[in-house]
């Protein structure tokens, strides 16, 4: 009785054991990929040439009062009015001309508007400036005159085409009565005006 228990036994085990590594054998394997991905991108660039409103002759005391020229930020001639002043054509003083801001590197759709916003472009002051990109031949005045500007651009919502869009910037300076010889000079603002682009995505 006990041999015959004993090969029962080892049978159990056996076909324990065989039922075991069949299941293993029958298990089957699953497996994906996975892919990483990134992305670059131009950021957008805006550059922005400066506002130039020409040089003014002028005699000096009164002449009826502030200088106002007005320089169009749609590309018209710049114009003054108010107190007598004449255009400079010397060779050495450039025409005025108005500032443009080009904007490149954008992803927005064609027709985006952008959005444009200035900052310190009112009530701006002028020091003066012996390095005058528009009028070299032009030192800077002895004793500094209280011109004063205010910039506008031509739209806040420049529309984006092919990726880049642009806005122009003119604006009026005023330049006050009763000049001294020693004003006589070139000038620059004393701190700049910021232009800032957004595609708006």
């Amino acid at each position: 009785m006990k041999r015959i228990n004993k090969l029962h036994l080892c049978s159990l085990m056996m076909a324990i054991s065989g039922a075991l590594l069949s299941g293993h054998a029958s298990a089957q394997p699953s497996s994906d990929t996975v892919d990483a991905y990134a992305g670059i991108a131009p950021t957008l660039e805006l550059t922005c040439s400066d506002v130039n409103f020409g040089v003014w002759r002028m005699s000096t005391g009164t002449r009826g009062g502030a200088t106002i020229v007005t320089l169009p930020n749609n590309g018209n001639v710049a114009t003054h009015s108010g107190g007598t002043a004449a255009l400079s054509t010397s060779n050495s003083h450039q025409a005025p001309v108005r500032s443009t801001c080009q904007l490149k590197g954008s992803g927005a759709p064609d027709t985006t508007p952008a959005t444009v916003t200035l900052t310190n472009n009112l009530n701006m002051a002028f020091v003066g400036t012996g390095s005058n990109n528009f009028a070299v031949t032009l030192p800077a005045p002895k004793t500094a005159a209280a011109l004063t500007a205010n910039l506008t651009a031509s739209t806040l919502a420049p529309v984006i085409s092919g990726g880049s869009t642009q806005v122009y910037i003119g604006g009026e300076l005023t330049i006050p009565d009763n000049v001294i010889a020693d004003n006589y000079g070139s000038y620059k603002t004393s701190a700049p005006l910021t232009v800032t682009l957004e595609d708006n995505q």
